[in-house]
């Protein structure tokens, strides 16, 4: 059967991330074992099956047949009024404007916002590099993406400025342990970013999956918490913090943006599944979630160190790299010397050590692009190490 598609579902395919776990499967000799740097995935160690058990039996036994229904499209009320008081706790800002979404992870909540607002045609503009994932959906949508700079300290705001100047739709930002660098935009910055869209009148989608995961310094406002006048969409999800099998995101901007997003969600999956965010609710509500947060903090911190570590044992200096201070990545540059396509390829074939491209993370696709993006968090600490050590090896036989 030939399926007559739409034009742009030719356009997608498969992230150069899942072709290397792929390529790593199937190369794979019985015994064998597989180090993944390539996944966003959370360590498994940072899952709690129990906690999530002892919910999901209780909102059984307490609400019966009533979590087996449909729910409003925009969420659960209850749990909508634990996130609201949960950002108040934590400082960020909820004005009494503002509206709230529970979305299928930020994925969804992204997806909603880009179908809800770019045209064909439309220019958005993104951080160089930024999230490979809003990169497809913006394009997805005929979008013109137009990348600006980003720099250890957040986006070049010269150039962001530029680009607002000749007109824009939107901009799209992840400020605290950016993905895929692992940088965070400084408070200066944010503050120049926010004054911007109100001058020029551009929505802003602040997009904050890896914020409770700092492990040096401390915690810097938002930029929604910094916006009065609705120009900022903020994004969260508890995929990184609960369990990404929940499936649990957030959108807050004001009420009346977030009442249309309600309206498109009710055409398209109707509502985020009642039994997940009641267990996610009595979560909340019961369990000391610093405390939690605390755990998974002190976990990857020791990944992280275990990374940095190996990397300057078994690498050579001519590999550059970035120490992220949260987050889950780390971002790492070959010398011109090594292909990069190569060294991903060979490193998911024969060592079955997955590493993600960074071809993927940029909007203009570039091909020369000598970055990798490296998860330091899924892995335990011994197999970081023996990883690290066997990418090490690699390079510096390609080098040589």
């Amino acid at each position: 059967m030939k399926y007559k598609l739409t034009d742009k579902m030719y356009q997608l395919k498969k992230s150069a991330m899942a072709e290397n776990t792929l390529l790593a499967r199937q190369n794979l000799k019985l015994g064998g074992k597989i180090i993944n740097f390539a996944s966003g995935y959370p360590a498994e160690e940072a899952l709690n099956e129990k906690m999530v058990q002892k919910y999901l039996n209780l909102v059984m036994e307490e609400h019966g047949k009533e979590i087996l229904q449909y729910g409003p499209h925009a969420g659960y009320q209850r749990l909508r009024d634990t996130i609201k008081a949960i950002q108040k706790s934590n400082g960020k800002y909820v004005e009494d404007k503002d509206g709230i979404i529970v979305t299928f992870g930020a994925t969804e909540a992204l997806g909603l916002i880009v179908h809800a607002i770019i045209n064909p045609g439309d220019r958005i503009i993104v951080e160089e590099p930024t999230y490979c994932n809003f990169v497809g959906m913006a394009r997805l949508y005929g979008a013109e993406l137009v990348g600006v700079p980003f720099e250890e300290d957040g986006v070049n705001i010269e150039r962001l400025e530029d680009e607002m100047k000749r007109g824009v739709k939107l901009f799209y930002t992840i400020p605290d342990f950016h993905n895929p660098t692992g940088m965070t935009t400084g408070q200066k910055k944010r503050r120049a970013i926010c004054e911007l869209a109100k001058k020029y009148g551009t929505l802003v989608i602040e997009d904050d999956p890896y914020g409770h995961l700092r492990y040096e310094g401390k915690r810097l406002p938002s930029i929604k918490e910094m916006d009065n006048d609705g120009y900022v969409i903020y994004v969260r999800s508890f995929s990184k913090l609960i369990s990404p099998g929940l499936r649990i995101g957030y959108i807050i901007a004001e009420s009346e943006l977030c009442d249309k997003l309600a309206k498109l969600k009710g055409l398209t999956n109707n509502a985020v599944c009642s039994i997940a965010q009641y267990v996610l609710d009595e979560i909340l509500s019961n369990e000391n979630i610093e405390l939690l947060v605390d755990g998974m903090i002190s976990l990857y911190q020791r990944r992280l160190t275990t990374m940095i570590e190996s990397i300057k044992a078994y690498w050579s200096p001519e590999i550059s790299y970035f120490h992220p201070s949260g987050g889950m990545y780390l971002w790492a540059g070959l010398p011109t010397c090594v292909s990069q396509s190569d060294f991903c390829k060979r490193a998911a074939r024969e060592l079955h050590v997955p590493v993600t491209p960074g071809d993927d993370f940029y909007a203009d696709n570039r091909e020369n692009c000598q970055m990798i993006r490296l998860n330091f968090v899924r892995e335990k600490e011994n197999e970081i190490q023996e990883g690290i050590e066997l990418l090490g090896d690699l390079a510096s036989k390609m080098m040589r």
